[in-house]
């Protein structure tokens, strides 16, 4: 098979899930050693760029990964647009274009409906995008499935160590980590050494600090700016080392790509039972509670935190699952007919 080179363009560089599914991609081509490239062209830098190039270059993925910035696009049979409708005008009309769409609302899906006409597919990331997206458009619409590898780093068994509930994310109000330092509040009344860690590149943390103040537990919340996509591995390790559990209260997710992490990391996982993250864990309840339900969700902290021998089995299952790689490669080649 000849090497291909898919233009994939998106709106903006940014430290975030988009992206990071993007590197794991490149990833998942260059260990099943497909001959396909992703030159990616990014229209605006939000501060990710410099961190995406030096993931690149961290993973040895040059063959599988390319930034761009001003590619002639006339050399391109393959298109790949990611949510990004002002660039469907300046790509070729014979070209063999491709829409993705990661977005988790209506309103940011809306574009969907005046696609070109010579869209071939949409790919998104999970079933339940898929079933949303099949109503507004006319043409196929296929799940390009997440996986994501297992860390670099060696791992701790998580048996040992002071518990540490942590998140990974925006802080905004989807994804309402209000409920997250509600579930941490309960479980502390347990076990009192737990602390919170909330690992996010946004810069407006004062909801989180008001809340914290409020149900008294600010002293055992910790906030972490934005971590390099290349450092994930050993930020996985260290907080495996401890007594640790990922906690995710968004109220709705495209996927879940940090739970999909924490678990191939082979850390636990408890996540509000959305769509996105019901497919994450694969239906397995052990890992899920009923959004609003805190008391619950405090409960399966606990459990999670104490590693018990069916917790640890059904998680190897979900780690088993998630860092297939080969399906990434399989759905990317089926997808754009290569």
């Amino acid at each position: 098979m000849k090497r291909v080179r898919i233009l994939t363009v998106y709106q903006f560089a940014t430290l975030g899930g988009v992206e990071r599914a993007l590197l794991n991609r490149a990833l998942a081509l260059k260990a099943t050693g497909a001959q396909v490239t992703l030159d990616l062209l990014f229209l605006r830098d939000h501060g990710g760029l410099a961190a995406i190039k030096k993931a690149i270059d961290s993973y040895g993925l040059h063959d599988y990964a390319r930034v761009v910035t001003n590619p002639r696009l006339a050399d391109y049979e393959f298109f790949s647009l990611i949510d990004t409708p002002e660039f469907f005008e300046f790509v070729p009309k014979r070209s063999k274009l491709f829409a993705e769409c990661h977005a988790s609302g209506y309103q940011a899906q809306v574009y969907l409906r005046t696609l070109p006409v010579h869209v071939r597919a949409v790919g998104v990331p999970s079933l339940s995008v898929q079933r949303r997206v099949s109503e507004l458009v006319n043409v196929p619409v296929e799940i390009l499935p997440n996986r994501v590898p297992q860390p670099r780093s060696a791992l701790g068994n998580g048996r040992w160590g002071m518990p540490v509930i942590f998140y990974i994310g925006r802080v905004e109000p989807g994804k309402n980590v209000s409920e997250a330092l509600r579930i941490h509040a309960l479980a502390k009344n347990i076990e009192p050494e737990i602390s919170m860690l909330i690992i996010t590149p946004s810069r407006d943390c004062s909801s989180v600090y008001d809340e914290a103040s409020h149900l008294g537990t600010l002293k055992n919340v910790f906030i972490r700016g934005a971590v390099p996509f290349d450092e994930f591995d050993e930020l996985y390790s260290e907080i495996g080392s401890q007594r640790s559990v990922f906690v995710s209260s968004s109220r709705h997710e495209t996927w879940g790509l940090s739970a999909a992490e924490s678990i191939a990391a082979g850390i636990p996982v408890v996540l509000a039972a959305n769509e996105g993250h019901r497919e994450v864990a694969r239906e397995n309840e052990a890992f899920l509670y009923p959004l609003g339900d805190e008391e619950a969700a405090a409960g399966k902290v606990l459990t999670a935190l104490n590693r018990s021998e069916r917790i640890m089995e059904d998680l190897s299952d979900l780690r088993d699952y998630h860092t297939r790689l080969a399906d990434v490669t399989s759905a990317t080649i089926s997808f754009f007919g290569l």
